[in-house]
């Protein structure tokens, strides 16, 4: 009889040996997932350890988008661009029926105006002036690509970054022609030795320029980078080492 009794406790005594080690590698498996898990998946893992542990992270929150801003009708009627850090860029014509425009420092809504988009004022053909002020730091490429009634572009001379010379947009340091205006007065343009780099778009439509006076020879002119959309260099004639007083 005693036999008999004997078998099933060693049976049990076996069986619970094998539970607490199948506990053992469940959580030491667990308790491994939990620290190589990729961040992605450590919620997962958590779920799986303990679905009644509620998450205390807090959701993350979303980065705001950028918001466009309209000037009041009875002002301007441009369009701004919120940077989200007290800045805004210029980004379109809106509204503003006005063929000279100042763009000012500041948007009605208190933002440093700082930048000018790309295409901004995309073939607004009406506009005849544009202003600077000294706040823009940065004009996109072909900000005034299409404006075929652009005769005059004038900057704030405390600005840092850009000048006009002769009506024309420059950089500071007039080593780059950033934009000639389409309709500027005089069919020829003695452009400066000191400049190395023609913007994209730069003489874009230009309809009164016929002729370009350069004082430096061809390998100078040649060494100058000339962007994109001014193929007028390709139509028209070009006076090296040009000589006003001969």
């Amino acid at each position: 009889m005693n036999k008999l009794f004997d078998i099933p406790k060693m049976r049990i005594v076996v069986i619970s040996a094998a539970v607490v080690v199948t506990l053992a590698v469940i959580t030491v498996t667990v308790a491994c997932l939990k620290v190589n898990a990729p961040t992605g998946d450590k919620d997962a893992v958590d779920a799986m350890v303990s679905v009644s542990e509620s998450d205390t992270e807090p959701p993350v929150s979303e980065i705001p988008e950028t918001e466009t801003e309209k000037i009041p009708d009875d002002e301007e009627g441009l369009l701004y661009q919120n940077n989200g850090n007290g800045t805004c860029t210029v980004v379109g014509i809106g509204t503003c029926t006005k063929t000279e425009i100042t763009l000012p420092e500041k948007s009605p809504g208190g933002l440093r105006v700082v930048a000018i988009s790309t295409g901004a004022f995309e073939n607004c053909d009406k506009i005849v002036s544009i202003h600077i002020p000294a706040s823009v730091r940065d004009i996109g490429t072909g900000a005034f690509v299409g404006c075929k009634s652009l005769t005059t572009f004038t900057v704030e001379t405390t600005n840092t970054e850009y000048c006009a010379v002769g009506s024309v947009l420059f950089s500071k340091d007039k080593t780059e022609l950033v934009c000639y205006p389409a309709k500027r007065v005089g069919q020829n343009y003695l452009l400066s030795t000191n400049v190395t780099r023609i913007s994209p778009y730069a003489f874009d439509g230009v309809s009164t320029l016929s002729k370009l006076l350069y004082r430096g020879t061809i390998s100078q002119f040649q060494n100058i980078t000339i962007g994109t959309g001014n193929s007028i260099f390709t139509k028209m004639p070009i006076e090296f080492n040009y000589n006003a007083l001969k």
